[in-house]
């Protein structure tokens, strides 16, 4: 799939797997021989490294203007975006606009605007174009981490998050989408921020009524939903993961929860321990592994209110068992708030009450 399209002489970029896309680029042969501009000038005028950047939007140019590149306006803008459009790397003077990560750091009339947004695009954090063999070609940096863009408002579009209609694209988009939020060099903050996440969820909601595999789940889990809960337990109210092979959310009280979900504590029914954090899942020829944190949670996880059982403390009949379940649900009490604290020390009290009927020590 081709990334940041352009003229004939634009280098574009490839992705080269799902494991792998992120760092592994194709790049134009042209640009493995030379560089276009010492990176020293080039970091300066795009604003990438510290102590040189200039704060005002005019002066950061790296296009065919201010001397910093040998093609005109003409050959340049003959193979690159140039204005017109919230995802052009140039603006129509053909000077590269300022890379943001909010608009507050963009000029008057300006708004910061991430590309990505709207189309299926990986911006560099560096970009130039210069005269090679007698033809303007343009390259970058070997990176997506470009963030937004300083952008006239008149040229933000519409529809501000424009969310694909199959499954494929929207793997891809979530996934580029949620690489410049967490590892690009201009990490998307304030209202752009606000807008990733807008879109992002935006996106996944998409994912779920075209029952794409995986659908709900966040970042961390990149196995299919089959994959998923052929090696672990999914579903259920003492499950790690839901019914969708998705990392459930811990949680301290129901309103910490998305939708409707309901904060409950494994505990309350079962002597189980369920890891606190699920750091990743990865599938590897078509299985599942799961890294997940050595410990026993004492949150609580977000749950359908389907899944929440009718009998909601579950008392054990021997005092191991009570004393167990005792000393989970104290564990639980120190960190649960609102509805879940109700809820644990209801059961508590059950137990205890058990246990001086049995006589436990």
């Amino acid at each position: 799939m081709k990334f940041a399209p352009g003229g004939a002489n634009e280098t574009t970029i490839h992705r080269v797997s799902n494991a792998s896309w992120r760092s592994a680029r194709t790049w134009d042969s042209v640009l493995r021989m030379k560089l276009f501009a010492p990176l020293a000038i080039l970091g300066c005028a795009l604003g990438v490294v510290g102590g040189c950047s200039s704060s005002t939007p005019e002066e950061a140019r790296v296009g065919a203007c201010d001397g910093q590149s040998t093609c005109t306006v003409e050959e340049l803008c003959a193979v690159a975006k140039c204005g017109g459009a919230a995802t052009a790397r140039f603006n129509a003077d053909g000077c590269i606009r300022r890379n943001c990560t909010a608009s507050s750091q963009c000029a008057t009339g300006e708004v910061c605007f991430l590309p990505g947004l709207v189309e299926n695009t990986c911006l560099p954090s560096g970009r130039s174009c210069e005269i090679y063999e007698g033809r303007c070609t343009c390259g970058g940096t070997a990176d997506c981490g470009g963030g937004g863009l300083c952008v006239p408002e008149a040229e933000i579009p519409e529809d501000t998050c424009v969310v694909p209609d199959d499954c494929n694209s929207l793997k891809d988009r979530i996934e580029n989408l949620e690489y410049s939020k967490f590892h690009g060099v201009f990490t998307p903050e304030e209202d752009v921020a606000l807008q990733v996440d807008s879109c992002l969820t935006e996106m996944r909601k998409r994912q779920i009524e075209l029952a794409c595999n995986n659908a709900p789940c966040a970042a961390q889990v990149s196995c299919s939903k089959e994959s998923v809960c052929a090696s672990e337990t999914c579903g259920g109210p003492t499950a790690r993961f839901d019914s969708e092979g998705c990392a459930r959310q811990p949680c301290e009280q129901s309103s910490d929860c998305e939708g409707d979900q309901v904060c409950f504590l494994p505990a309350l029914v079962a002597d189980t321990c369920v890891a606190s954090n699920v750091e990743s899942c990865t599938e590897e020829d078509g299985t599942c592994n799961c890294s997940k944190s050595a410990d026993c949670s004492g949150s609580g996880f977000c749950i359908a209110p389907s899944e929440v059982p009718t009998e909601d403390c579950v008392v054990p009949s021997d005092c191991d068992a009570l004393k167990n379940r005792y000393d989970q649900l104290q564990q639980a009490a120190t960190t649960a708030q609102s509805d879940l604290t109700d809820r644990i020390t209801a059961c508590i009290a059950s137990v205890e009450s058990k246990r001086q009927e049995l006589n436990c020590q």
